[in-house]
């Protein structure tokens, strides 16, 4: 359930209000588990919790990617959503925004744009003069939709995807466009020429595809063309689709 061993802190503060609002029923024996991992888990518990843990956890055992795989299924089966968070993706200038607003419009789904919620609540490390660009603080960025991920319903749009925990969404759409448009459209932008240069190898490349087999299950990544408004607007009639039919839980 986890791509990044960086992500078990993060892992760890959501199962402490997980238990701190009872929403989830989870062995302590996990918990011992998880401490193994990292003792000071043990040390942010409640007394009572610290108290049994510390018992079950004095007992030696490997911690093994089994065991935090159980964890994570046990939570995310506990806490289904009632609406899916789609993430697209995808190299800057293939649609994100225009296909994520469209496709927020058609299923009254809550669109975030990482982009401008950065600079709207000051998630960064400030200015990269060379890259032209905020330099993304990725821990502010997850603290920040961290409650209304779980909730769902929610469409991300943003060229990455390697840092966001991997439970947060339900599918994931990597936007793909003719190198040549891809071209004139970040030109019109504005682009300086590295800038363009670095963003048009990148789609080449597909890198920003890879990146999202690495840090998803594949059958999670669908890429789709969006060289033109008729790819778009196929697009969101796919998604609309198969969203309507998202599985509630029971």
């Amino acid at each position: 359930m986890l791509k990044k061993f960086s992500h078990t802190l993060r892992w760890e503060i959501y199962m402490m209000k997980a238990v701190s609002n009872k929403q989830f029923n989870i062995s302590l024996i996990f918990y011992a588990a998880i401490s193994n991992f990292n003792p000071n888990f043990l040390r942010r518990l409640s007394a009572t919790q610290t108290k049994w843990t510390e018992t079950l956890s004095a007992t030696p055992f490997r911690f093994n990617h089994i065991q935090f795989r159980c964890v994570a299924f046990m939570m995310q089966e506990s806490g289904k959503r009632k609406k899916p968070n789609i993430l697209v993706t995808g190299t800057p200038g293939t649609g994100k925004t225009t296909m994520s607003t469209a496709l927020a419009e058609a299923t009254l789904l809550r669109h975030i744009n990482v982009g401008e919620l950065v600079k709207e609540k000051n998630l960064h490390d400030g200015w990269d003069d060379e890259l032209d660009c905020y330099v993304l603080n990725e821990d502010l960025v997850c603290d920040e939709l961290e409650d209304v991920m779980e909730e769902g319903g929610n469409i991300v749009d943003y060229h990455g995807c390697d840092f966001f925990p991997e439970r947060w969404f339900d599918y994931v759409i990597v936007l793909q466009t003719d190198n040549t448009i891809l071209y004139d459209r970040l030109s019109k932008r504005g682009y300086n020429e590295s800038k363009l240069s670095n963003n048009v190898e990148c789609e080449i490349f597909q890198v920003l595809l890879e990146e999202a087999k690495e840090s998803y299950p594949e059958d999670k990544v669908v890429a789709m063309k969006s060289d033109n408004i008729e790819d778009i607007s196929r697009n969101v009639a796919t998604l609309t689709d198969w969203i309507s039919n998202w599985p509630i839980p029971s």
